[in-house]
């Protein structure tokens, strides 16, 4: 990647996690791989929270009193 100038460059290194660091550094095929997954647990737990299957759903009920 090209910087502006090299204070630009550590800029955009000390804002990385340790993690978005490794997660960098890994091959390509291990990177879809891993956001494979991580799109297929989203879209699950989306599919059952919308069916109310994954979430217990409390209601309060109250008395209006004047």
């Amino acid at each position: 990647m090209n910087y502006l100038s090299d204070k630009h460059k550590e800029l955009e290194e000390s804002q990385q996690s340790g993690f978005m660091k490794w997660f960098g550094q890994l091959p390509m095929d291990k990177k879809a791989v891993a956001i494979g997954l991580s799109l297929t647990v989203g879209i699950s737990s989306a599919a059952m929270a919308w069916q109310g299957t994954s979430s217990d759903r409390i209601y309060f009920c109250g008395a209006i009193r004047y």
